[in-house]
């Protein structure tokens, strides 16, 4: 009872101090296809990734959100370098939204960022941020995006998984927010593929890619398991 009677206290104590916090609301619109990921991109300002239309025959679209009201919006075309391009996503960079294409061909897969305007009503360039050869022993392999917690640096992360006995292809280019190339590699991990999972990776603001992995030993006495 007596512990019972401290929490009733506290609680008291709690709400009878707490603040109302004024909560501003946009006005009700339309809906605009289906919410992916929202980005901030500065004080009362964000853009928001959306699909629109059906499942197949859809796209995505930008739209940029100021001051509670949507301001302007940009279909993504999904075409970079004179050719079909794969969506690899969208990401905020020194404030302006920037869409990631890849494309696949003479035995590459590139990726390339196509930087906006701040408007969306421009494109202002495409710029090719990382590139990798297939190998005939390894998947096709996959881009992805990682930004630093300042977003002052970003990383290209791309992972070609080996089969049978292959071991994986990992590889990275780190950017400064003014597409300033400042650290880049490929690496093998220090253990077998088959042993080993990624668990994270991590930019930091001076531009440094740290890669956490988790490291398995197989149990000789139970063979299904790790």
């Amino acid at each position: 009872m007596r512990y019972f009677l401290l929490l009733v206290l506290s609680v008291g104590s709690f709400v009878s101090h707490s603040q109302k916090l004024a909560v501003e609301w946009g006005e009700l619109s339309r809906k605009k296809g289906s919410t992916q990921r929202l980005m901030p991109s500065g004080k009362a300002e964000f853009y928001a990734l959306r699909w629109v239309g059906s499942r197949l025959f859809g796209s995505y679209q930008i739209t940029y959100h100021k001051g509670l009201q949507v301001v302007a919006d940009r279909r993504i075309k999904v075409q970079v370098n004179n050719s079909i391009a794969t969506f690899e996503g969208v990401r905020v960079i020194d404030g302006v939204p920037v869409v990631f294409l890849s494309d696949k061909r003479d035995g590459q897969n590139q990726l390339f960022a196509r930087i906006l305007s701040k408007d969306l009503s421009t494109i202002v360039r495409d710029v090719k941020v990382a590139a990798y050869t297939f190998q005939k022993r390894h998947s096709r392999g996959f881009f992805d995006i990682e930004m630093s917690n300042d977003k002052s640096h970003f990383a290209i992360i791309w992972e070609l998984e080996g089969r049978k006995d292959s071991e994986h292809i990992y590889g990275f280019n780190v950017y400064t927010k003014d597409f300033e190339l400042v650290n880049e590699g490929e690496y093998p991990l220090p253990f077998e593929s088959r042993l080993s999972d990624i668990k994270g990776h991590y930019v930091s603001n001076q531009g440094d890619y740290f890669v956490a992995t988790t490291e398995y030993s197989l149990d000789e006495t139970k063979r299904l398991y790790r």
